[in-house]
């Protein structure tokens, strides 16, 4: 068996062990810092071997699972993982298949069209040079099994520093419930740690500020809104005891009031409260992508006054269930 990549400069794995054996990775640079797992017919299926990102070779019983491909006898997945911003500079007319392939399961994952970008804002960030911002997608072939999108921001605040917004991540319904959500995850952060980052935050929609009508909807992309919680928590993320308010992403949209941020410690050593403009700096760097006047922006500002008035000097990091006892927002605004 062997698991490659048909893209340029990407890593190729042509040796795999027996059980207890290693894998060696045999080019001397992965595909963009990825790392690829796979299984083998020698072990129980679901079990995985793992590849280096540089040369190395990883021992079956220390190997981190970064992606997850299932194997049996009577069937091999090749599985790879793929940077579309990347592909997008040495492959356009491939990169914009698998672009298009994403955004339908993009579409189906969040049902609400408030709470996600059009294809064309996409585009326009993944070919941004002046911003880290990506799309790590799972292919098999040209069919996308699911995909996650971060971005890299900076904060001046001297206690925050690099962070990244892990934004929507999302797989495809056919194969949920294999591990790639979570592999997914855990990829995607050793890649933000290798981008210096300490935190990582996202936008969870919070069951205890919806309505039942906005839960329903929710569910439509197949799994409620409380489950969503209690999966991020399950992979470590917390929740900020903070208001928040996604500005309209786009003209014809509407503000999101019913969301919540989660924020993920990557550095063990990040206390359990931030400071609150420190906090305040992420949001506006993290908005500031569609913002367009961050600094003026009423419904910026409203939920700046009110985290403030709430924590004047740290705002805290709490379970990622609990409710929020923070100052309501004006939706008129």
């Amino acid at each position: 068996m062997s698991v490659y990549s048909t893209n340029p400069g990407a890593a190729s794995f042509d040796r795999w062990a027996p059980q207890g054996g290693t894998l060696t990775q045999n080019t001397s640079e992965g595909l963009c810092g990825m790392s690829f797992v796979y299984g083998s017919e020698a072990r129980p299926l679901g079990m995985v071997l793992s590849g280096g990102e540089h040369g190395e070779s990883c021992s079956l019983t220390d190997a981190t699972p970064l992606l997850a491909v299932e194997i049996s006898l009577d069937l091999k997945r090749e599985i790879e993982a793929v940077s579309i911003r990347q592909m997008l500079k040495s492959d356009y007319a491939q990169a914009l298949r698998l672009f298009d392939r994403c955004y339908d399961l993009y579409a189906k994952a969040f049902p609400d069209t408030n709470e996600i970008e059009s294809p064309e804002d996409l585009l326009r960030l993944l070919n941004r040079e002046s911003r880290l911002w990506d799309m790590i997608a799972v292919v098999e072939g040209d069919r996308v099994l699911g995909a996650r999108h971060m971005t890299l921001l900076q904060s001046d605040h001297p206690e925050i520093g690099a962070f990244v917004a892990g934004e929507h991540l999302y797989v495809d319904q056919s194969e949920r419930k294999r591990g790639i959500a979570k592999s997914l995850i855990a990829h995607t952060e050793e890649l933000m740690r290798s981008w210096g980052a300490r935190l990582a935050i996202s936008e969870q929609n919070d069951p205890n500020a919806m309505s039942p009508e906005l839960l329903e909807l929710d569910a439509r992309s197949g799994i409620t809104t409380r489950q969503r919680v209690n999966f991020w928590k399950n992979r470590g993320y917390e929740g900020v005891d903070a208001p928040y308010v996604q500005p309209p992403l786009e003209e014809g949209k509407e503000a999101v009031h019913h969301l919540r941020i989660a924020i993920r410690r990557l550095d063990p050593s990040v206390p359990d409260s931030l400071p609150t403009e420190g906090y305040i700096q992420m949001l506006k760097a993290y908005q500031s992508g569609w913002v367009r006047d961050i600094d003026v922006d009423p419904l910026v500002q409203e939920y700046c006054d009110a985290i403030r008035q709430e924590h004047p000097h740290r705002v805290p990091i709490v379970d990622l269930e609990q409710v929020r006892r923070c100052v309501k927002l004006n939706k008129d605004a």
